[in-house]
This record gives structure tokens, C-alpha cells and sequence, in this order.
């Protein structure tokens, strides 16, 4: 019996690429990004990538001039990314390119973008000038860097201690009220559901029920945690929607 070499190499190929295939990680990410002045970008947030782990990095800014460009981009696939990214005051964007579906506003006299995506890398490059350059003494600088990172530390601490209090809250212990009156119909149509499954239901189910797209659900779950009515919590792979309000 003759051996075909040819297609023991495709059969080879093909089981390894199977088994890379099957094998392969999926990612995830929830964080929160904030730019500083400087252009130390600070993250923190839920995410199995090492790419987004909680830290402070320059080396994600690159510095020309006036011309100032932020490149957050993975080569890998992420399942789902959502994240809100904070810039500093004084800067004027002059082109965005991402992956997601994002849409700006403002807190506190800053720009703040919030985006989704999936099934795609995570991509962010921001391009944009600033009014005024810092231009601290180097000491000064290293100790900005470290009083940055103590507070990053404090917060992940609180957040966690937080996370383990409400948890211990009963689920259906909803003391606070809101104004149904102010929310969309759709706004409406969630909280009818989770008011129905006993305050408690994944992201996924809530767009399988609904027949919503996946990036019109994230804007109005957006919604209506800005307004406090819901929380959004990642388990592992799952997104957990809580009631946190009552209708009047």
C-alpha cells in the first residue's frame, strides 16, 4: 500500500489548525480607561486579556508636537468589549478609528466615549491635539505617576469591598423609586422583564426576548444604569442585569 505524503501533511495541518481552532481563548472586557494629561492611559475593569490588565502606561501614546495619538489595538478576537473612556479637559480629537459602536458625551467638562463590540479585536485609536502641553520636571512626574497608582489601588479596593456588600443585599430588597414616566418604551419593556424574572437576567436572554440588536440593547441598558435603575455585573463570560429600583 502506497502512503500519499501529500495528504498526510494536509491531514497534519488540518488537525492542528483544529485543535488551535478549539483551543482558542475568548476574551472579554469591561473596563474603564482614563487618559491624563500627560498621556498615561490608567485601566482598570473585569477582562481575561492581559493587554487591559489594571495599570498606568505611556507606551500607548505616541507624542508629536501638538499632535498626540492613543493606539489601543489587539490583534485577538474579543466575544463581547464594552468600556468608557475618559479624556482629559483642553484637547480637541481630530479623527477616530474603532471597532466599535461608541458614542461621545460629557461628564465634569471632559469628553467621555462608551463603546461596544463583538466578535472583532479591540480597537481604539484616538488622534488629537492638546491647548496646553505638560511640561513637569521629571521628579514631579514620577511622583504624579505614583500618587495616580495609590488611588488606583484605593479604588480597586473599594469597588471590591462595594461588590461584596451588594451582594450580600437581598436581590429583591428594592428601596429606592424611580419615574417610569421618564424612560423610553423600550427602557419600559426591560424592566417589565426583569421585574418579572425576579429582578435578575443575562444580557443575552434580554436581547433573545427582545429581537434587538445588540448594539441599539447596549445603548438603552446604558440608559438606564446612568439613571441607577439597573446594574450591569460581569460573571465570567455572562453579563448580569440587576433591578435596583422600584416604580413609583
Amino acid at each position: 500500500m502506497k502512503i500519499n505524503h501529500q495528504n498526510i501533511l494536509f491531514i497534519t495541518i488540518s488537525l492542528i489548525f483544529l485543535i488551535s481552532f478549539v483551543n482558542a481563548e475568548e476574551y472579554y472586557a469591561n473596563i474603564n480607561l482614563e487618559l491624563i494629561p500627560d498621556g498615561s492611559l490608567i485601566t482598570k475593569g473585569t477582562t481575561n486579556h492581559p493587554y487591559f490588565e489594571s495599570k498606568i502606561t505611556q507606551e500607548l501614546t505616541k507624542k508629536e508636537g501638538k499632535n498626540w495619538t492613543l493606539n489601543i489595538n489587539t490583534e485577538e478576537i474579543f466575544s463581547e468589549y464594552t468600556y468608557k473612556l475618559i479624556l482629559p479637559q483642553e484637547i480637541r480629537i481630530q479623527e477616530i478609528q474603532t471597532t466599535s459602536t461608541y458614542y461621545i458625551q460629557t461628564e465634569n467638562e471632559k469628553l467621555v466615549i462608551e463603546g461596544y463590540g463583538e466578535k472583532v479585536p479591540f480597537k481604539i485609536i484616538i488622534k488629537y491635539t492638546q491647548n496646553q502641553t505638560p511640561s513637569y520636571p521629571l521628579q514631579n512626574n514620577y511622583l504624579q505617576i505614583f500618587l495616580v497608582t495609590i488611588l488606583v489601588g484605593i479604588s480597586l479596593i473599594i469597588g471590591y469591598l462595594t461588590t461584596i456588600k451588594k451582594q450580600k443585599k437581598p436581590k429583591n430588597d428594592l428601596i429606592e423609586e424611580f419615574d417610569s414616566n421618564t424612560l423610553t418604551q423600550r427602557q419600559l419593556e426591560i424592566v417589565n422583564i426583569l421585574e418579572k424574572e425576579n429582578n435578575n437576567y443575562t444580557q443575552s436572554n434580554l436581547q433573545k426576548k427582545l429581537s434587538l440588536p445588540k448594539a441599539s440593547l447596549f445603548r438603552n441598558l446604558k440608559g438606564l444604569e446612568k439613571k441607577g435603575i439597573i446594574r450591569r455585573e460581569r460573571k465570567g463570560m455572562t453579563m448580569l442585569i440587576t433591578l435596583l429600583k422600584k416604580r413609583k
